[in-house]
């Protein structure tokens, strides 16, 4: 299922789509994955793509915009409150620094739980 959701990170991923990949309803497919990552499928998948945006943003030639939207965020703002939660920076200072463009280091940053 984690794979599924790795193939599928841009698009937009619905619990009913999930159960069905794996013939669960929803409640036992969010149960089972729960026992089995720790996590709900959509903290899961918000990791997932937060944790794939910060590769992105080590490249600079790409915007931030475009990054958003190959992770499956509809929009840049939805992309940076995601990413604000669980990192408690935003993409553009969280780029900063990692490009050495700013002060601080990223140990800084709230890691989140990688899927």
């Amino acid at each position: 299922m984690t794979a599924y959701m790795r193939e599928h990170l841009e698009e937009e991923i619905g619990l009913d789509e999930l159960a069905a990949t794996v013939n669960l309803s929803r409640f036992h497919f969010c149960t089972a994955f729960r026992r089995a990552t720790g996590q709900t499928p959509h903290q899961w998948l918000v990791n997932l793509r937060i944790a794939q945006a910060r590769q992105l943003l080590a490249m600079p030639e790409l915007p931030v915009t475009e990054i958003a939207l190959s992770v499956g965020y509809q929009t840049p703002s939805a992309f940076a409150a995601a990413f604000r939660k669980v990192t408690a920076t935003t993409p553009t200072e969280y780029r900063r620094v990692l490009l050495g463009d700013g002060a601080g280091d990223l140990s800084s940053f709230k890691q989140g739980r990688h899927p």
